[in-house]
């Protein structure tokens, strides 16, 4: 496992240095809640004792900030962006919750969303929301207005048929976007299930919800 890292929030990593196994561990035991932890790092032949700040992005990356041990101003803001992040999650707790990057690729799924889906927040974080639960001509929509509202920023509502463990059910979501926590300053979009009907699926229903079985099973598998 390799920590790659660059000297400000704005440039990409430049520079990649080699994490024992120990502390590969150690980054791996990070979930999508952010948290911190201390260790000891080579940099330049010396010895260099760092807080990192942050928290798994997909099922490969752990992404944050890391800051030198003296450097407490840093480290306890950059602890307390990612906490207002995930606080911001909790507060909506009692509906189902989605967040999304600017690609459509998901950041957080709630405790209500596994529910709902079956499926579990580590098998989905990072995979892109429009090929998990939609068809190609909604995900192909989808897309175009993802771009809109990004562009645009504004809170907005939408109404999409999502197949969950009891079948396919209409949900209308309100979102919103929120500023990322610790480490490059991104735009992410809220989504929060304020209802769902019963209503009889759309023609092509069928077809998607078995698109959503045969992703289920291997993601068991």
């Amino acid at each position: 496992m390799f920590l790659r890292f660059s000297t400000t929030e704005t440039t990409e990593p430049d520079r990649t240095l080699q994490l024992s196994a120990e502390q590969a561990a150690r980054i791996r035991e990070m979930t999508v809640i952010t948290s911190s932890l201390m260790m000891s790092l080579t940099v330049d032949e010396s010895d260099l004792s760092v807080h990192l700040v942050g928290r798994k992005i997909n099922k490969r990356e752990w992404a944050g900030n890391a800051s030198a041990w003296h450097d407490t101003p840093a480290v306890a803001r950059d602890l307390s962006h990612g906490l207002s992040f995930a606080e911001q999650v909790v507060s909506e707790a009692h509906s189902a919750i989605v967040i999304l990057d600017s690609r459509g690729n998901i950041q957080r799924f709630n405790r209500l969303c596994e529910d709902y889906t079956g499926l579990k927040e580590h098998d989905v974080i990072g995979q892109s929301v429009f090929k998990l639960f939609m068809s190609r001509r909604e995900a192909a929509a989808s897309r175009r207005n993802n771009r809109v509202f990004f562009r645009s920023g504004n809170a907005y509502e939408v109404e999409l048929w999502i197949p969950t463990c009891k079948g396919q059910r209409l949900f209308l979501f309100r979102n919103k976007f929120v500023h990322s926590g610790s480490g490059k300053n991104e735009i992410f979009l809220i989504c929060s299930r304020h209802r769902h009907y019963r209503r009889a699926p759309r023609s092509g229903a069928t077809a998607y919800s078995g698109k959503y079985r045969q992703y289920h099973r291997t993601a068991e598998s």
